[in-house]
């Protein structure tokens, strides 16, 4: 199963397009952004830290304090059977931070940064 959290402006159209051709749970510390994709049919859980039992790959699409917030949370649970993808747009720096601390734990990490409008989320 794949995870996603942050459903955002950019990560909410990432995720409805990930939710055609997979199995997908999610979170968003918004409720009501939880609770859209849960009236389709796909699962949520209540934090960060219970995402990490539900699936192997968890990409992220967060704001860059909200990343290492999240990346934080995440890092006690990790095992070398995880996948951490960040979609967010963050510093150089912050990437590099992030992927070590995740290495850390065993699991991997893969900066994916996502730019521009969107608009084009949602056009795929």
């Amino acid at each position: 199963r794949i995870g996603f959290i942050g459903l955002g402006a950019m990560g909410a159209p990432m995720a409805r397009r990930l939710m055609k051709d997979h199995r997908l749970v999610v979170f968003d510390q918004l409720a009501h952004r939880n609770q859209a994709f849960v009236d389709n049919g796909v699962a949520a859980v209540s934090s960060p830290q219970a995402m990490v039992s539900q699936a192997s790959v968890i990409l992220l699409s967060l704001n860059a304090s909200a990343c290492n917030d999240v990346i934080t949370e995440l890092l006690p649970r990790l095992t070398p059977e995880h996948v951490i993808v960040d979609c967010s747009t963050t510093s150089p720096a912050q990437a590099i931070a992030a992927g070590e601390a995740v290495a850390s734990s065993g699991a991997a990490f893969l900066d994916a940064p996502v730019s521009g409008l969107p608009a084009r989320a949602v056009d795929g």
